[in-house]
């Protein structure tokens, strides 16, 4: 299993916009992608920022969708997501661990 795992700076007072965004264009193309596994997307303090972590079972089912979706969110964003990928050696999310 793979992760990727995008930290993204929020414009100021873009938080809302970004979560109905984000639950109502971004997760349905994710959900779409082979080999997609889940997603858990964090608020930072006050608002500043999300750290999004989506999980693959591949590197190469990784690469699909994410540049649409950094497009849609866009206008939302400051700066480039910091972004870093992994391996996945565990997980308890039965959800992740559980899928052929």
């Amino acid at each position: 299993m793979f992760a990727r795992n995008m930290t993204l700076k929020l414009q100021p007072n873009r938080l809302m916009r970004f979560i109905e965004t984000y639950n109502a264009t971004a997760l349905p193309i994710l959900k779409k992608q082979k080999g997609f596994r889940g997603e858990v997307a964090i608020v930072l303090p006050l608002g500043e920022g999300v750290v999004a972590t989506s999980y693959w079972h591949s590197r190469e089912d990784a690469n699909s969708g994410y540049k649409e979706i950094l497009a849609i969110l866009a206008s939302m964003i400051e700066d480039r997501p910091r972004i870093m990928e992994s391996e996945v050696i565990s997980s308890t999310l039965h959800n992740l661990t559980s899928m052929p």
